[in-house]
């Protein structure tokens, strides 16, 4: 599948930049509800103001991030080219199909390397430590967060981690490193790309460890988190060198939902019917986003090298 190709030394624009920083205010805001009913803010020794005061700030930091995620995305070729599209009133959705497909088959890609790198984890540490798996006992039925719950927190993270990740620390990084290696046409190389997403892919996995469900100060639970979301954050960096900000974007929000709302229910639920359609789902999911594949390379064929939603 063609890469969507975005031109570098694009300007600062204005709209872009208020819908970025909307999104942020939005995200945060939906992940308030799960830090109330799930962690109660007199057992973390939080109150009212200083709640408000923490908003305050992550807006503060929200509106630096977008400002220079903006202005660097556009100096080294990176950004959000739906979005960017849209406002200039050129014909973008050519690719979304396609785009939205590899979302949904990456954001299952990566629930399957989780599930197995969690089990391989675990499996190493049993070898050292007979009683492994008691670590796992906080995770049970009554302090497990509610579904819709999740729903609020896959659009926060989704947004949010995205904007803060990838728009700006690895667009930073990426800037950083095209003074030190450059490829064709004055862009940033690949070798600076790939550093740039796994650094900001290693920190997205480290920053997990004091996210809105703080993880246990148990190693191995410490170990596994950081070790997953590094691999989902380089995944995420991937889709947004190559497909945009928006493609890691919508591809996050399919992982938590596709995880916590339906994968972790469904499998609790022991029921057989509700298994099986949820089985016969994935398959009919997974067949709509390998024809949407199919169709973005029939399109991207007929089209010239650098023609795929160019953005100069």
């Amino acid at each position: 599948m063609r890469p969507i190709i975005l031109g570098t030394h694009r300007r600062f624009r204005r709209e872009v930049f208020w819908i970025c920083f909307g999104g942020y205010l939005f995200a945060v805001l939906l992940g308030i509800p799960f830090i109330f009913l799930s962690q109660p803010l007199n057992s973390r020794g939080t109150s009212i103001s200083s709640l408000c005061m923490q908003l305050v700030f992550t807006y503060a930091v929200g509106l630096l991030i977008v400002m220079l995620g903006l202005y660097l995305s556009g100096q080294v070729g990176l950004g959000l080219p739906f979005i960017e599209n849209i406002l200039s009133k050129k014909p973008t959705w050519v690719r979304a199909r396609g785009v939205v497909g590899l979302c949904i088959l990456v954001s299952l890609g990566s629930m399957i390397l989780v599930l197995f790198t969690s089990i391989v984890i675990t499996a190493f540490a049993m070898l050292f430590q007979n009683n492994v798996l008691d670590a796992f006992a906080y995770l049970d039925e009554s302090s497990y967060p509610k579904t819709w719950l999740w729903l609020l927190v896959a659009i926060n993270a989704g947004i949010s981690e995205e904007l803060i990740f990838r728009f700006g620390l690895m667009t930073m990084f990426v800037w950083l490193g095209s003074y030190i290696h450059r490829g064709e046409a004055g862009r940033p190389s690949d070798l600076v790309m790939w550093v740039a997403i796994i650094a900001a892919g290693i920190i997205f996995g480290i920053a997990h460890l004091w996210g809105i469900f703080p993880v246990p100060d148990i190693w191995i639970l410490r170990f596994r988190v950081v070790i997953t979301n590094s691999l989902i954050g380089i995944l995420l960096g991937w889709l947004y060198w190559r497909y945009g900000l928006e493609s890691a974007m919508l591809t996050h929000i399919l992982i938590v939902i596709g995880f916590y709302v339906i994968f972790v229910p469904v499998s609790r639920s022991n029921n057989l019917l509700l298994i099986g359609l949820a089985l016969v789902m994935l398959i009919v999911i997974i067949r709509w986003a390998w024809n949407a594949l199919e169709s973005d390379r029939l399109i991207t064929d007929r089209l010239e090298p650098g023609d795929e939603i160019s953005i100069v």
